[in-house]
């Protein structure tokens, strides 16, 4: 086209100044146009949200457990659960049974009531009742001997003929002593604390111990702590309370392990220096009716104890480098107090010194 041509502007076939330009080029200058306009606030980027600051929240209080310095009587005491055991206890055996003896025979069981002389267990007497008999034919026959021989009047043959029946009488009683050690005997009226779990036709042997017989009527206590060390602080004479399902009952330490001698065993528990070493024995005023060998009771030791103590819990009590210490608490001000303390127990312990009656004191959570 020459400067002299008319461009017509309806001209489906005409080239404009845009269509002349490459679309690459054509879309920059479209972009830079919408920027460059005056007061334009389009923007092809995306906006930034505006940040909010958090709202200030104030931390809560701490919370603690916390109790009273308080007045109040403090006791040591040593608690637990015994177990009423006879005093007058039999432990019974066969002296000296018959060669290879065998029990014949068990007439109790445990837990039996037995009179005096009641016979408990019995041994195979073996030939003994044929030789019983023998010897007793003999005596006979050397009666008759002694009778004839004092016809004729001869001092030494009467005399020998008496030493014969002497002799005779010895050996029938010997046997008649081995019959009878065949044969378990209870020496008083009592219970069956315990009988041999042998059977029959096994063999016992000399002082072994075959059943136990005790008096249900004579009974006491027998406490074991966990440890020795649990128990070391009685001593024989304190006083003990018991309680038998609701009575309430007094006693007091007859035997501690250091009473007795490592060597010796108690006499209700023979042969047993592990138990008797943290056991203590126990004395009732007086035994509560329906109580029996096996029964349990509660009992309490009072070591020590003081009233009017300064008294906080025993998990309020801290401790460092053999120091003891407490927290105070007073409004929100928390501070740290040295103490000195005297009885301690399981759950309390005395403050001597370092707080007073009142107190507010921080507990361990």
């Amino acid at each position: 086209m020459t400067m002299h041509e008319k461009i017509d502007p309806f001209d489906p076939n005409r080239k404009t100044g845009a269509s002349r330009l490459p679309s690459g080029k054509l879309l920059l200058a479209c972009t830079a146009a919408v920027l460059l306009l005056p007061g334009c606030s389009f923007s092809l980027l995306p906006k930034e949200e505006q940040i909010i600051a958090p709202p200030l929240v104030q931390p809560a209080p701490p919370q603690y457990s916390t109790a009273k310095v308080v007045k109040k009587t403090i006791i040591q005491s040593v608690h637990g659960t015994a177990n009423f055991i006879a005093v007058g206890q039999v432990n019974l055996s066969f002296k000296n049974p018959p060669p290879g003896g065998r029990i014949s025979a068990i007439n109790a069981k445990s837990t039996d009531h037995v009179k005096q002389g009641d016979v408990l267990v019995q041994l195979d007497p073996g030939d003994l009742n044929y030789s019983l008999q023998v010897a007793q034919l003999g005596l006979q026959s050397d009666q008759l001997t002694l009778n004839a021989t004092l016809q004729k009047a001869d001092a030494t043959a009467i005399e020998q003929a008496k030493i014969k029946i002497q002799t005779d009488q010895l050996n029938i009683n010997k046997i008649q002593q081995q019959i009878t050690n065949c044969n378990l005997v209870s020496p008083m009226d009592g219970v069956v604390l315990n009988i041999t779990t042998k059977n029959i036709g096994d063999a016992v042997s000399a002082y072994e111990n075959v059943a136990t017989v005790v008096d249900p009527a004579k009974l006491q206590l027998i406490y074991t702590a966990a440890s020795a060390d649990a128990i070391g602080s009685v001593d024989i004479g304190m006083s003990v309370t018991v309680n038998y399902k609701g009575q309430s009952l007094q006693g007091q330490v007859i035997q501690t392990p250091r009473s007795i001698s490592t060597s010796q065993a108690t006499p209700q528990q023979p042969n047993s220096q592990n138990l008797y070493s943290k056991s203590v024995i126990i004395s009732i005023d007086k035994v509560p009716n329906g109580a029996k060998i096996g029964d349990t009771a509660d009992i309490q030791i009072i070591l020590q104890q003081k009233d009017n103590a300064l008294v906080i819990p025993i998990d309020a009590l801290g401790s460092y480098l053999g120091n003891s210490f407490v927290q105070t608490l007073t409004g929100e001000s928390k501070k740290q107090a040295t103490v000195s303390v005297g009885i301690k127990n399981d759950t309390e312990v005395e403050i001597l010194s370092g707080v007073k009656e009142g107190d507010t004191v921080i507990k361990k959570n």
